[in-house]
């Protein structure tokens, strides 16, 4: 049984994620309003994504540092607090530099709480119920992933401006980031071990990029199309934004289903045959999707969900004394993948269209699914 100081640190860090989640949506859901502002191309406007991904690579890659000089509880609330400071940002920006800026701060929050969400969770639930956890901790990014567009379309179709969303966003960051002064003081320093790529890591370096690199492909996947949906239903289905906005709440909502099941509910399989499954399953459903109906792109949601909780699990399981050192280099990759994907997709966007670039998928897919054959 939990004692109660490790069941709150569990249930103050699914809250981060699912602020985390919001606020990350937010930008997703709204980038055609954000490019119809600032009067953007889609190759400039993929900048939102692209300086967010580049910080949240510093903060990541800084991680070991940050853990070092401070307690691990601290680091992430420093985490939240710079989060709530870029959600500020957003909303009071006049300009696209000063976004650019926010974007900056926000992706410094999103890289420190990337590792030590998953940190704190690995470090305070029991060996038995890590990947339940794990799963739980994710579904809260499903949560909030399914409230953003639903949140959208409410107060889009009630003429509220869109940088409302983001002031909306912050104040319950600031909460949050208050409320966690709540938890009692105790001390979560790593072991050395875990700070450092210790020799023995090192001769497992080539699984540990396989890894990276196949997470970073999934993430590129889901945030492609959390991302871009928006913009391809309206610029090639011909959808107004309250109804692309249903659309993407509907993969938001296979995502939440999908990893609150996987919370509960484990097959008698190997983690790789799950995940293999997951991305075979995912892709079918997004061809189905572009091609067909986007009702499927929509419901390709419920098969991605249980993907990243599942890799997660899966770090843990095979570096079990070197989570922290493969978790931080995970979400560098993660972040540098999507740099590239957004760069990628915003000139692919801008020289043939939005439909054409979505294919983007298939490559990661692909790659994904050679790196998991090999792992």
């Amino acid at each position: 049984m939990l004692n109660k100081t490790n069941a709150l640190i569990i249930l103050l860090t699914y809250l981060s994620l699912f602020c985390l989640g919001l606020t990350d949506n937010l930008r997703g859901t709204l980038f055609p309003e954000i490019l119809s502002t600032y009067s953007l191309s889609n190759s400039t406007g993929a900048y939102l994504f692209i300086i967010t991904s580049f910080f949240s690579i510093i903060a990541s890659l800084t991680s070991h540092w940050w853990l070092q000089k401070s307690d691990a509880l601290n680091v992430w609330r420093w985490g939240i607090l710079l989060m709530g400071l870029g959600a500020i940002g957003f909303f009071l920006s006049p300009q696209f530099s000063l976004l650019l800026l926010s974007c900056a701060i926000l992706g410094l929050g999103f890289g420190i709480l990337a590792v030590t969400q998953n940190l704190l969770i690995t470090r305070v639930a029991s060996p038995k119920s890590k990947q339940r956890a794990l799963s739980g901790l994710h579904s809260m990014y499903g949560f909030a992933s399914f409230l953003s567009p639903l949140l959208v379309r409410e107060l889009i179709q009630n003429q509220v401006p869109w940088k409302f969303l983001f002031l909306i966003a912050g104040s319950l960051v600031f909460l949050l980031y208050l409320s966690t002064f709540l938890i009692p003081k105790v001390t979560l320093t790593l072991p050395v071990k875990n700070l450092m790529l210790t020799a023995k890591l090192e001769n497992h370096n080539n699984k540990t990029l396989q890894l990276s690199a196949i997470i970073s492909c999934y993430i590129c996947i889901e945030l492609l199309i959390s991302t871009r949906m928006t913009s391809y239903l309206k610029y090639q289905v011909q959808l107004n934004l309250a109804q692309s906005s249903l659309y993407l709440t509907y993969f938001f909502v296979g995502l939440l289903l999908g990893r609150i099941t996987f919370t509960f509910f484990h097959p008698a399989l190997s983690t790789k045959k799950m995940l293999l499954i997951s991305l075979l399953g995912s892709l079918f459903l997004i061809t189905l999707g572009l091609r067909i109906d986007p009702l499927y792109l929509s419901m390709s949601g419920l098969l991605l969900a249980p993907f990243y909780p599942l890799a997660i699990s899966l770090i843990s399981e095979m570096f079990p004394n070197h989570v922290t050192a493969v978790l931080s280099k995970t979400i560098s990759f993660q972040s540098l993948f999507f740099i590239s994907m957004n760069l990628a997709v915003g000139y692919w966007s801008d020289l043939f269209s939005i439909s054409s670039a979505m294919n983007a998928i298939y490559i990661f897919g692909g790659i994904a699914w050679i790196l998991l054959m090999k792992l």
